[in-house]
């Protein structure tokens, strides 16, 4: 059979089907023989993980035929197996019991795997979920025949992966196989986390802002009603921040908001909140609190870490800044979330006004 080749690189063989077959790194353009036209041609691309690299197999085949036919069993299995070593998906196939009997090169690429360790090692070992999570991904793959989930793990180099993957139960010769497919989305899940820390977190200090603080507060009043304890805010404005600036310089004034900063996150407890709300004013939500003396010993505690010493660096003196705290407690019976930062800030202005370092707010009536 005479044949016009494609204008790009390309080998031409005979398959045992019978078919002529042709290799090209481009796509096909301008192939013609006696017997087949080119809307014919039956085409597989095959990428290989760069955009600009990428194969197509062509099968001129006379019309009539469904795709199925167009390709011999043998050459086909050859095809697919190619396609699926050279994807860019992770395919990792595995028995019921989590026994590994293939992954291409992707999964090598995503997971760490060594073809030496992994094909000896049980149970999903190439996954760094944890047991409980594993077993309860193959009881739900088993009892639905598929699965999807997105999953986090370590690499056996121990950097992070996030992976979404899509696993199907399929039943061979040798029992059921489970098939998962995987895409690494590792950057695109760390940058929508950093997008989202960027939103909720003050860049400088790495606190809590505004939007944050908000939702904070409105979850501590909420458990402080179902549980039935306290929930107190301190608000903290630096008194003798601006000759830090000027006398120092903007970067050793941010050093210091940021060591300020450390030091309030440092002296309260995981459920307690630290917010950024201005220049050099801050918030703190505490939460559960067990009496109204809980709250007036934190503002003392914050207070006499905030009058220590800063240690900006070795060229500059260490400067000393102080605080005017103002503070107030949750009244479930005339307070809400904005109300009672409004009274704590009020108590604050009083203070200063006062020369008093730290101030109860009263209920607004």
């Amino acid at each position: 059979m005479e044949s016009r080749p494609c204008r790009h690189t390309s080998e031409s063989t005979i398959l045992p089907s019978g078919s002529p077959f042709i290799y090209c790194k481009k796509p096909l353009v301008g192939y013609s023989s006696p017997d087949t036209r080119v809307d014919s041609v039956n085409l597989l691309t095959i990428h290989s993980g760069s955009a600009d690299t990428q194969t197509m197999f062509a099968i001129p085949t006379p019309l009539g035929h469904t795709p199925r036919d167009r390709i011999g069993d043998d050459a086909l299995h050859g095809l697919v197996r190619y396609a699926v070593d050279s994807a860019y998906d992770s395919v990792v196939i595995h028995r019921v019991d989590g026994t590994l009997m293939y992954y291409n090169d992707a999964a090598d690429e995503m997971f760490g795997l060594s073809a030496d360790k992994t094909l000896k090692m049980p149970a999903w070992g190439c996954l760094s979920a944890s047991l409980e999570e594993r077993e309860r991904r193959i009881a739900k793959i088993l009892k639905d025949g598929h699965a999807r989930f997105t999953s986090q793990g370590h690499r056996s180099d121990g950097a992070e992966v996030f992976a979404e993957t899509n696993s199907q139960v399929i039943d061979t010769a040798e029992g059921e196989m489970i098939v998962s497919i995987s895409r690494d989305i590792t950057e695109r899940t760390k940058a929508e986390a950093l997008l989202r820390d960027m939103a909720f977190h003050d860049p400088l200090t790495g606190l809590a802002n505004r939007a944050l603080l908000d939702e904070c507060l409105k979850s501590a009043l909420s458990s402080a009603e179902r549980h039935n304890d306290l929930v107190g805010v301190l608000y903290i404005d630096l008194d003798d921040f601006k000759p830090v600036n000027d006398t120092f310089g903007h970067e050793a004034g941010d050093r210091a908001l940021t060591i300020v900063a450390d030091r309030m996150r440092n002296a309260v407890r995981t459920e307690d909140t630290v917010a950024r709300v201005g220049g050099d004013e801050f918030v703190i939500v505490l939460a559960r609190l067990s009496h109204e003396n809980d709250l007036l010993h934190a503002a003392e505690k914050i207070g006499d870490l905030i009058l220590s010493p800063l240690e900006i660096d070795e060229l500059v003196t260490q400067p000393r800044i102080s605080a005017s705290i103002g503070y107030a407690l949750y009244d479930p019976e005339t307070d809400d979330a904005h109300s009672l930062l409004i009274r704590a800030d009020l108590a604050m202005y009083r203070g200063r006004r006062a020369g008093v370092a730290i101030t109860g707010g009263t209920v607004l009536g």
